[in-house]
């Protein structure tokens, strides 16, 4: 009897669980089923946040081109995030414009710093989120809805090695020639044309230049010596090349010890440059050449003079006949800088570029003479001393296209401040490289009385001054390949500004003063207007034939500047899933 009651009880307590039971095994397989189904949703939820990130990351500054807004970088994120199927609205995506920083709080890891302006970011923050039922089986009134949400971060940037130190192409041969060999303290030395053409297809790749240096990286190499740069370029060019020739000249060059490669080449701090990034010799060449001529400016407390240039140069006959002297300050030298385009926290543009600030003092000796009906004029005691301040100017990498899609090639846009070039009869201070306004004088004249030559008869005083004016403004360029065609080689891109020129020139100041000696009687007007033109005109024949020529060669033309895109690396692009994200900077 005890037995039967026992099962009895038993078979009520079966009755009672087993519905337990078989609701808990339900309730926990329809949660196994809601589980997989809100992972899988928000696996699918992260893939559209990354989508969405990289989308949006196109259209950040340093990526973006020129006209980069938070609004462009949003829109982006959404189409692409509704691509992968996302099915929210832009209320339900937030962008955040920024860039990738070291974790103050977690060491060897990366957050994201929000900026207030768009033109400081290189990457681009996207949240996704969604309300999802959590579960499709069970009512929803009975478990409710949760919020999914999905946080990526990625940085797309275009690094750009950039020069504003002139081209070879149209210089004339034997005046770099003749600067040359003022550099190097000898006054027969002969530039073979085949050395510029050598340099301007010589490339250096920087993992060559850090082995042949004996260092590891970029930071390594800055605080060495710039004649040890020039000899590893020496060595890799090949010493019997045109090119090797000439940088082994540079090596001996006096002052090149005092020049260390930070002068020659710049790097934003925290850009990667590739070990393959290549570097045209020339442009490296010319800021060494320009820094060498700075350090023996300051050496000498002189300027470098140049001889002997009316030989290799078109001059007009009343110079050509005479001596010519031509002196050079360099008040700062260009340097290759490696960057992105965007600016730091406090507004400033990161890849700032200079273009050679260079002055020049000329000498001209006359060799002509006037013959007016009153009088005849000699000109050959008269000196035309000119100072001419090249002014140079800077820019700024302000903008970059990156490649996309099907588009191998990037763009570039600079932001150029031309200075006003300004020149003056007078001559140029070595120390601060200014002009020093000085005026023409001399006696001279001649007037005939009783058949005989009588002079001199006139006291001429010239005062000269003229200007080209500056400007500013973005300049853009397009078609930059990423990668080197195996018929036609590497790319580089030019964005040039050469202002008005010559044809900018304005004569501010032409003043002829003359005072008659000895009594005699002129009309000095017609005589004042004979040399305010003769004047005029000897100095636009200067500035044509000499003065622009030789800027061009170093960097900077009368009025404009020439910039030269020598590398783009697009190599750092970073994707981070749910990063922290920092306070935002101001």
């Amino acid at each position: 009897m005890a037995s039967n009651h026992r099962l009895g009880r038993q078979r009520g307590a079966l009755i009672f669980i087993t519905p337990v039971l078989l609701t808990t095994i339900a309730l926990f397989s329809v949660m196994a089923v809601d589980g997989a189904r809100l992972y899988d949703l928000r696996n699918q939820l992260q893939n559209q946040a990354n989508a969405a990130a990289s989308a949006g990351a196109d259209a950040a500054q340093a990526c973006g081109g020129n006209s980069v807004q938070l609004a462009t970088m949003a829109e982006r994120a959404l189409v692409a995030a509704q691509a992968q199927g996302f099915s929210g609205s832009a209320a339900d995506l937030q962008v955040l414009a920024g860039f990738l920083t070291e974790d103050p709080g977690h060491a060897n890891e990366l957050a994201f710093r929000p900026v207030a302006d768009v033109a400081a970011s290189n990457a681009v923050h996207v949240t996704l989120s969604r309300e999802e039922p959590i579960s499709r089986l069970l009512p929803q009134a009975v478990l409710g809805s949760v919020t999914l949400s999905a946080s990526a971060s990625v940085r797309k940037e275009v690094v750009a090695t950039l020069s504003a130190g002139g081209s070879s192409a149209g210089v004339n041969q034997g005046l770099l020639g003749n600067l040359l060999g003022a550099v190097f303290g000898d006054p027969s030395y002969s530039l073979d044309p085949t050395s510029l053409d050598s340099l301007e297809n010589t490339f250096v790749e920087l993992g060559d230049l850090l082995t042949e240096l004996g260092v590891a990286s970029v930071a390594d190499m800055l605080p060495l010596g710039a004649d040890e740069l020039a000899a590893a370029m020496r060595d890799l060019a090949g010493n019997a090349t045109p090119a090797g020739q000439l940088l082994d000249e540079m090596v001996t060059a006096s002052g090149i010890h005092s020049v260390q490669v930070a002068e020659v080449l710049s790097v934003v701090e925290g850009s990667s440059v590739p070990r393959d990034s290549r570097f045209r010799s020339y442009d490296l060449f010319t800021s060494l050449l320009l820094n060498v001529v700075r350090q023996q400016q300051l050496l000498n407390g002189t300027l470098l003079s140049i001889p002997d240039l009316a030989t290799v140069l078109p001059l007009a006959p009343e110079i050509a006949n005479g001596e010519l002297s031509v002196a050079l300050a360099v008040n700062r030298a260009p340097t290759v800088k490696v960057g992105p385009a965007r600016k730091d926290l406090n507004g400033a543009w990161l890849t700032r570029f200079y273009a050679p600030d260079l002055s020049l003092q000329v000498v001209a000796e006359l060799a002509t003479g006037l013959s007016l009906p009153a009088v005849e004029i000699d000109l050959s005691d008269i000196t035309l001393t000119l100072g001419i301040d090249a002014g140079g100017g800077h820019g700024d990498l302000a903008s970059a296209l990156c490649a996309r899609g099907a588009s191998n090639s990037v763009g570039f846009g600079v932001d150029l401040d031309r200075q006003v070039l300004q020149l003056a009869s007078g001559a140029i201070d070595p120390v601060t490289g200014e002009v020093v306004s000085a005026p023409i004088t001399a006696q001279v004249g001649t007037v005939t009385v009783l058949g005989l030559p009588v002079g001199p008869v006139l006291d001429l005083e010239t005062t000269l001054a003229a200007s080209v004016p500056g400007s500013s403004g973005r300049r853009t360029a397009s078609g930059y390949g990423l990668y080197c065609d195996p018929a036609t080689g590497c790319h580089t891109l030019t964005i040039n500004d050469s202002g008005g020129g010559l044809s900018g020139l304005t004569l501010d100041t032409l003043d002829v003063d003359l005072a008659l000696l000895g009594g005699v009687s002129i009309p000095l007007d017609d005589v004042t207007t004979a040399l305010e033109d003769l004047f005029g005109d000897l100095t636009e024949d200067l500035l044509g034939t000499l003065v622009d020529p030789l800027l061009q060669a170093l960097g900077v033309g009368v009025g404009g500047v020439t910039v030269t895109v020598l590398e783009a690396d697009q190599d750092g692009i970073q994707l981070i899933e749910d990063v922290t994200v920092l306070a935002q900077q101001p």
